[in-house]
């Protein structure tokens, strides 16, 4: 009797343990993370993180893009929402850009999607774009909307396979586009995945995993080689030759740190300023030459866009080989932007001539800078306003 006893606790601890391994086997089913790398030109330049969660009646993609190395363009967030027949159900994507803020929205609404886009002051809309079943998002370079269209593709028919897509662009005033992409399977390969680290081995684990191989074609777009992972069909690497594009998976976060290009010379000194445009305060940095008595000046003027006063490192540039050659060099903030004050998103190009005019007021009043000299240089739309 006694072993009987020993028997039915041991089937029921089994049974416990069971139960909660399938319960955190599920759970990791429901929700599964993914992290890349992207490079471009070789170089890299930005990470992913990718969250897939499954409901009984939806899946849903969540992506965080962050680009340290890119001077504008910061941070991307998206949502993607998915009935279980992968039907679209509504997108969403915001943009972070130096201080200022994006957002585009797609909905479907009886296969007719909605589609508006904010960004700063201006929009764009329009309603009722027809799409069939079946109709993925596309974005050449997230991950996010490749991972429904690999799910769609049949391994046991192989061959290329037709799918329809709405395309997204770059540019947020764009509404999306129907197009037709082909996906065909080429062969299988195995990749070494960057793993976990070794507190052994201060080099990295790689793990081999066994990919499935493909080639998307679409028209007036260049083609991307993918590999998914033949286990659960997820992806594994994109590449897009043509525009030097390569997106990496990692079994680990990665930290892209970049450190902002700040050259320095004995020749001149740096310094922070902030002056006024009525009640905005507007900050900048002023670059004089380390010789005696007043010299010419320089307003550097940005183009249009929220940008800050090093102008995705062009306007620091400049500023250090004219300070070098004798001239004083005021570079600034946009409204809203960076260290200044007031809204980027409501500004108007007569705000910004008033903040440019405050600009030159101030340098007229620094005893190194000789007021009756006083050069604008504009780049793009700041050639207008300084004209």
């Amino acid at each position: 009797m006694r072993r009987v006893y020993i028997l039915l606790i041991l089937f029921f601890l089994t049974s416990v343990l069971l139960f909660i391994a399938a319960f955190i086997y599920l759970d990791r089913e429901k929700h599964r993370t993914y992290h890349y790398v992207v490079k471009v030109g070789g170089h890299e330049v930005g990470v992913i993180k990718l969250e897939k969660y499954i409901t009984e009646d939806k899946q849903i993609y969540k992506e965080t893009r962050e680009f340290p190395f890119y001077p504008v363009l910061t941070t991307v967030k998206s949502r993607l929402a998915l009935n279980r027949r992968y039907d679209l159900e509504d997108y969403i994507k915001e943009l972070s850009v130096n201080g200022a803020a994006g957002i585009t929205n797609l909905e479907n609404r009886n296969n007719k999607v909605s589609f508006v886009s904010l960004f700063q002051s201006e929009f764009a809309s329009l309603d009722n774009i027809p799409v069939k079943n079946y109709t993925f998002l596309f974005e050449e370079d997230s991950p996010l909307a490749y991972f429904p269209i690999l799910d769609n593709y049949d391994f046991g028919i192989g061959g290329p396979q037709i799918f329809n897509v709405l395309v997204l662009f770059f540019t947020p005033y764009l509404p999306p586009m129907k197009r037709v992409l082909t996906l065909t399977s080429l062969k299988d390969e195995y990749l070494k995945i960057q793993g976990t680290p070794n507190p052994y081995d201060p080099r990295q684990i790689w793990r081999r995993l066994k990919t499935e191989n493909l080639i998307l074609k679409m028209r007036n777009y260049p083609e991307a080689y993918i590999w998914l992972a033949k286990s659960d069909k997820s992806l594994v690497r994109l590449e897009i030759p043509k525009i030097g594009l390569e997106i990496m998976r990692t079994f680990l976060p990665i930290k892209l740190e970049a450190k902002p290009y700040e050259p320095k010379s004995e020749d001149y000194v740096s310094k922070e300023v902030v002056f006024k445009n009525k009640k905005t305060q507007l900050s900048g940095t002023l670059t004089i030459p380390g010789t005696e008595g007043a010299h010419p000046a320089v307003l550097l003027v940005w183009g249009p866009g929220p940008e800050d006063r090093e102008y995705q490192g062009f306007f620091t540039s400049m500023a250090h080989h004219l300070t070098k050659n004798g001239f004083c060099v005021l570079r600034f903030d946009k409204r809203g932007i960076g260290q200044s004050q007031g809204d980027s998103g409501n500004s108007t190009a007569s705000d910004e001539i008033e903040d440019i005019t405050a600009a030159i007021e101030f340098l007229r009043g620094q005893k190194e800078v000789d007021g009756k000299r006083i050069a604008l240089v504009g780049h793009s739309l700041g050639s207008i306003r300084s004209a």
